[in-house]
């Protein structure tokens, strides 16, 4: 299985003037950004992406390199949604393809950040928590693509660039391990990233102590180290230390070891309690960290829009707490629960729906006609209304003309921060179908939240 994540990017400039080189540019652009066999180092699942994440995109001449001269869409930021949808962090900024037609390259990485005239980041390994703030990937696979030849979309393909740690820590008494410290003494934690081809500057690197995540089990006679360092040739001097109460414990890093960008480390330590040695139990384990068989699923490509409601075109005026048709749409909707549109209703262009947060289930908006050609994947924008927050939103969908409904999933609304999310759900509906969206969950007069852009593909 692979670790997979689509987004749509629709929009109308890509160039942030940072850096000369920039042009303007006037036509669609559609991504599918896909991690192949990624592991992600944090959160309950570990291999998902999590709210706002985000990367950098940069598009050039196709062939040239990455320079201000070939530059054509400068360090865009984009961020992630719960469910790993991406949209760009400033609209704005939404990369197009040339006007003119020509062939662009793209290149990516993750996580976002600035970037100097030379292209290259700092990389500070130092601070372990969260690990996922140091798990840098990398993309530049997409290459001599054009508005007619990326109809299905642009593909990106990221791979991690450092080198990731697990150690199994045990004792030879069972001691209880709560409290342990786990460092690597004398290894890399400086560096600078080339976006330019992804490499690690060797020169800039700078030797220190670097203290894994360290997660007692449970009896506490157990405990993983993690951590995420920078690859090297042929380290020297390096130790990992283990600190238990007064009690210290080392073992040294044979000299000369290699540690790979993209390999996963495994060993697995007994501390003698009796004294101050460490056994390493056999030789360490070491895989290609995209390979670990717990993390992998399916790349699920996105498929074309077929159905698309903004709300711009709405015209009522009037408070409809208790209910009210608008046939002003694409097909007819009925809105229970919502009011007039002032400046802190949330909104992609010029209107949306808001939802009131202290009227139960009655707060909604339902399709009154049926979708025909089924449903594939169902997305819809949602942000908190004004400085509100602690919403809840859920979709359903009915494939009886609304006579009974099914849940397809909720999803909790955060206060505003600075752009409206994006929601996505997979129904793989044959039969026609309708859809709901309802403001649910623990109710207030400070959790009303906006739904915009509603869009559902055929079923594939």
């Amino acid at each position: 299985m692979y670790a997979a994540v689509a987004f749509t990017i629709i929009g109308m400039t890509s160039c942030n003037k940072e850096k000369d080189g920039c042009e303007t540019l006037s036509r669609e652009v559609k991504f599918h950004a896909s991690i192949e066999r990624t592991f992600r180092v944090s959160g309950a699942s570990g291999d998902q992406w999590e709210m706002n994440d985000p990367v950098g995109i940069f598009m050039k001449a196709a062939g040239g390199a990455l320079n201000t001269k070939n530059l054509k869409a400068d360090n865009i930021k984009y961020l992630s949604d719960a469910v790993g949808i991406f949209t760009a962090a400033q609209p704005g900024e939404a990369i197009s393809f040339p006007a003119d037609g020509s062939d662009v390259d793209f290149i990516a990485y993750y996580p976002y950040s600035s970037v100097d005239g030379d292209f290259d980041m700092e990389v500070d390994i130092s601070t372990q928590s969260p690990l996922k703030n140091i798990d840098i990937m990398y993309s530049n696979d997409a290459t001599n693509r054009n508005s007619s030849n990326s109809n299905a979309g642009v593909a990106l393909t990221f791979s991690h660039v450092m080198s990731k740690f697990v150690l199994h820590i045990g004792s030879d008494d069972d001691t209880n391990l709560t409290g342990l410290k786990v460092e690597f003494v004398g290894v890399n934690t400086k560096s600078t990233f080339s976006v330019i081809d992804g490499s690690l500057d060797d020169d800039m690197m700078s030797s220190g102590t670097v203290e894994a995540i360290t997660t007692v089990g449970s009896p506490n006679t157990s405990a993983i180290g993690e951590a995420i360092l920078l690859p090297v040739a042929a380290l020297t001097g390096g130790v990992i230390k283990f600190t238990l109460g007064s009690k210290t414990f080392t073992w040294d890093i044979p000299n000369g070891q290699t540690y790979e960008g993209g390999k996963k480390y495994t060993y697995n330590f007994t501390l003698k309690t009796a004294g101050t040695t460490v056994i390493l139990d056999g030789a360490a384990t070491i895989i290609g960290w995209a390979d670990e068989p717990v993390v992998n699923r399916i790349v699920n490509p996105a498929v074309p829009v077929n159905f698309f409601e903004d709300f711009e075109d709405e015209v009522w005026k009037d408070v409809i707490y208790a209910g009210k048709d608008i046939t002003d749409c694409v097909g007819d909707w009925r809105v229970v629960g919502s009011g007039n549109m002032d400046t802190s209703d949330r909104r992609n262009g010029t209107r949306s729906i808001r939802l009131r947060g202290n009227s139960g289930d009655t707060c909604k908006v339902v399709m009154k006609f049926d979708k025909t050609g089924g449903m594939g994947v169902v997305s819809f924008a949602y942000a908190s209304y004004a400085a509100h927050s602690d919403g809840q939103i859920s979709l359903y969908y009915s494939t009886d003309q609304g006579n009974n409904w099914i849940s397809a999933g909720n999803v909790a609304v955060p206060a505003w921060s600075g752009a409206m999310l994006t929601i996505s759900y997979t129904l793989n509906i044959v039969e026609d179908a309708r859809i709901k969206i309802v403001r649910d969950g623990t109710f207030s007069n400070n959790s009303s939240v906006n739904i915009d852009d509603i869009k559902i593909t055929d079923m594939p």
